[in-house]
């Protein structure tokens, strides 16, 4: 799992709780070309983007990632509830999208719900 975020103390605690759920590999990156590089040797079956600011420039990178690899998993983490913004993030591609403020409780919850389902159909999120 790759993390673009800079909320670096937050996903840091993310992945420990998680180590706890199940041991995975999740790095955590503070700008996309790092993501990017790292992304085309990885091959991540989830991707987390968490961006206060949902744009074009957000919806370019998740077409630039789906294109890469169709089947990826997306998490969209913004501040916005605007249905239009949200609407367009599922559009390019995200597979789910969560409105901020959020702990690592309920990032954490979101991800073992989401490992679950996705155990139990491999094309969901």
């Amino acid at each position: 799992m790759l993390v673009l975020t800079d909320e670096k103390m937050l996903f840091g605690e993310v992945k420990d709780m998680m180590q706890l759920y199940k041991p995975f590999d999740m790095r955590v990156y503070g700008n996309h070309l790092d993501l990017l590089d790292s992304f085309s040797t990885l091959h991540p079956e989830m991707i987390i983007l968490d961006i206060d600011m949902v744009n074009e420039q957000v919806f370019k990178l998740i077409n630039v990632l789906k294109s890469l690899q169709k089947s990826l998993n997306i998490l969209l983490i913004g501040s916005t509830d605007k249905i239009s913004l949200i609407s367009n993030a599922f559009a390019a591609g995200v597979n789910a999208y969560l409105v901020k403020p959020l702990s690592a409780d309920n990032v954490c919850d979101f991800l073992v719900a989401s490992l679950k389902l996705q155990k139990n159909n491999p094309s969901t999120l």
